[in-house]
């Protein structure tokens, strides 16, 4: 496998690609200032993108075309999916902005040899990132009460054998 994009595998049966450009920015608020450069200041992380470029030689067993509908289908949904590289390393929740298709080397009844293919992921802003003037450490404390708050109201709605909404609980951080 060299890449999956949530349950999709990217290998030599489905869409092997042969390249990977992985862009990242980062922003800086400018203001001018007379007789002087622009001040400039990090005002955080900007767009991540990851653009997977490959070939289908389908006759050859490299690649099919229902693994092109597959990618289809998962950008019509609109949904982030977790992008994970061939080695392991989750690389975060991306959704597909852009799927370039090229048909090449046609047989005599026009229907293509080759097929290459550009796909571009676009990395969703996890809301938990969202404020980045938060520290880590209160954003983690954040997190780790809502799991805190998620466990004890399920615990409450076990004991009672309720269906109804369990109880709100207020943690001061």
């Amino acid at each position: 496998m060299l890449m999956a994009l949530d349950m999709f595998a990217f290998e030599i049966g489905t869409l092997p690609f042969t390249a990977l450009q992985h862009a990242c920015e980062w922003r800086h608020a400018q203001s001018e200032r007379f007789a002087a450069r622009p001040a400039a200041q990090f005002i955080g992380p900007g767009a991540e993108t990851i653009e997977l470029t490959g070939a289908l030689w389908p006759g050859e067993n490299i690649g099919s075309y229902s693994s092109l509908a597959t990618i289809r289908d998962m950008a019509d949904k609109g949904d982030a999916y977790v992008l994970v590289a061939g080695t392991g390393e989750v690389l975060g929740d991306f959704f597909i902005r852009k799927l370039d298709l090229r048909q090449e080397l046609f047989f005599v009844d026009g229907a293509p040899r080759k097929w290459t293919f550009r796909c571009a992921h676009f990395r969703r802003v996890d809301p938990r990132e969202a404020h980045p003037a938060i520290p880590a450490s209160r954003r983690a404390s954040e997190l780790s009460c809502q799991k805190f708050v998620g466990f004890a109201a399920l615990r409450v709605s076990r004991r009672t054998s309720e269906t109804s909404i369990p109880p709100y609980f207020d943690f001061q951080l």
